[in-house]
């Protein structure tokens, strides 16, 4: 019962989640797989498909970008426990556009795969989300040099 509470209050915070009805959110929240990475560790590569939602239960992450083929990935940001990343890829089959790597010794995720995410909470407000607000995000990403801010939608 307490890992399922914990898994409840972890979803309260995440913002593309807050409009959900109390009931879906809860749903999510039994549907969750903790995962746990070690420090280095890429949870995501840039450039592979997306399926997967992720939401920081705790540890610490970075995430890096390849602008150019053949030259080093460049730092954007880290994200602390309560961040999520990997959202637009529960709408779309896109290749990823960035690396998360696990920074300290260890990385807690709660998980939730594309088909059953959909399966429990169907489109709801997230093609809204995914189609106008990730985009924008993306648009302050690659004007902003400022690794704190707004979170950046992972496809």
């Amino acid at each position: 019962k307490q890992w399922y509470q914990r898994r409840v209050a972890i979803t309260a915070g995440v913002q593309i989640l807050k409009k959900l009805p109390e009931s879906m959110k809860m749903k999510l929240s039994s549907s969750l797989v903790e995962e746990t990475y070690a420090k280095g560790e890429y949870i995501i590569r840039q450039g592979s498909i997306g399926d997967t939602f992720f939401i920081l239960n705790d540890g610490e992450v970075l995430i890096t970008v390849i602008k150019e083929h053949g030259q080093p990935a460049v730092p954007i940001r880290t994200l602390q426990k309560g961040a999520y990343f990997g959202e637009v890829a529960l709408l779309r089959e896109e290749p990823r556009t960035a690396n998360v790597i696990a920074v300290t010794d260890q990385v807690v995720c709660y998980v939730v795969e594309r088909e059953k995410f959909m399966k429990l909470i169907g489109g709801l407000e997230f093609e809204k989300y995914s189609d106008k607000e990730a985009e924008q995000n993306i648009d302050k990403k690659e004007k902003s040099a400022d690794c704190d801010s707004a979170l950046i939608p992972l496809l």
